[in-house]
């Protein structure tokens, strides 16, 4: 009997949003799936090293090698948090350098959004980032990174992308500006968020939604109509999927990125009997899709329609929180086994 997961996948490349090597290798190999990427973000990255600190102690001996003498020893040190913040990219790339065994495709790794309005800063973090990558021996071919998207982090990503051969996925996507913005500042892929991030936090609390009243699948479908309307070569990767009625009406996008908790439902859910087929088609013309937009030089047009949508402010601003407070808690694991190894 097929599967959700028999017929999405035939329409659509799936991805596994997760640094778990144990969940990716399980599915793999019980399921015989090949996964084109492995995506993470700030709390998946501190559920990682949480249950694998082998790689938080192995960012701490790379990481120690390169400050040499400049290594603090307490967290007074005017360059404490320099010092934490480096040991968090070196262990990021680690965890991204152990899943990317077996995949066809790419990781995927976060730079904090903390900094996403800030355009200097997110430049300095994504060239930090793929520094980490490369130390470990991780080619940057083999890295997209994620920045949440703002026009300042669009204005870095166009740079990153055409003077450092870097490239970037935008994410925390919750309006078609911001999925215009993307593909003009060259990035790689998009994601936009389809059922609530709280969701994916805690899939058990996870409540069924109509389809025409869920905005993260409508705006799902709204990109996807404009991106082909337009042949825009910009990969729309959705992603925040834990409902199987919205992943089944998306078949047909280009790229799904699923955590494990979707997988198995998918994976062990029938096809509905009345099931008629993909939704989506993979043509539209413009006046399905809607008048072409461009934000890339004018900054007040792109926010000025941003913050008049109050529900993807609502969405942009509690993924910005979520994520920076993971990466807090990154932040202080890294302390007590710095403490524990009577490092500082």
């Amino acid at each position: 009997m097929p599967t959700v997961f028999d017929e999405v996948s035939k329409h659509t490349l799936i991805s596994i949003d997760t640094m778990s090597q144990e969940d990716k290798e399980f599915l793999m190999r019980k399921y015989n799936i090949d996964f084109l990427n492995a995506t993470s973000n700030q709390a998946i990255c501190f559920a990682n090293w949480q249950l694998h600190q082998e790689v938080v102690y192995e960012a701490i001996k790379l990481v120690n090698a390169k400050f040499g003498d400049s290594v603090p020893r307490s967290a007074s040190a005017s360059n404490f948090k320099e010092y934490i913040q480096t040991i968090k990219y070196y262990s990021t790339a680690i965890s991204g350098r152990n899943q990317l065994k077996g995949l066809k495709g790419c990781v995927l790794s976060q730079v904090t959004p903390e900094h996403m309005y800030d355009e200097e800063a997110t430049y300095t973090g994504v060239k930090k980032l793929i520094e980490a990558y490369e130390d470990v021996g991780v080619d940057r071919s083999k890295v997209i990174v994620k920045l949440g998207t703002s026009y300042e982090t669009m204005q870095a990503a166009k740079r990153l992308s055409s003077e450092d051969k870097i490239q970037i996925l935008g994410t925390m996507v919750h309006s078609l500006e911001q999925a215009v913005l993307a593909a003009e500042a060259d990035c790689v892929a998009i994601s936009p968020y389809v059922d609530d991030l709280s969701y994916n936090i805690d899939p058990a609390s996870y409540k069924d939604e109509s389809l025409d009243k869920h905005y993260g699948y409508n705006l799902a479908v709204a990109i996807h109509k404009y991106y082909r309307a337009y042949n825009i070569k910009t990969v729309n990767c959705v992603a925040a999927q834990i409902g199987i009625t919205p992943t089944l009406a998306l078949a047909g996008v280009d790229e799904m990125t699923l955590p494990p908790p979707t997988l198995n439902k998918i994976l062990n859910s029938p096809l509905p009997a009345d099931y008629k087929g993909p939704v989506l088609k993979q043509t539209y013309t413009a006046a399905e899709a809607g008048a072409k937009l461009s934000f890339i030089n004018d900054k007040e047009k792109f926010y000025s329609l941003l913050n008049s949508n109050a529900t993807a402010l609502k969405r942009i601003n509690s993924a910005r929180d979520v994520f920076v407070t993971f990466d807090a808690k990154g932040s202080q694991l890294i302390e007590t086994v710095l403490s524990e190894l009577k490092l500082i």
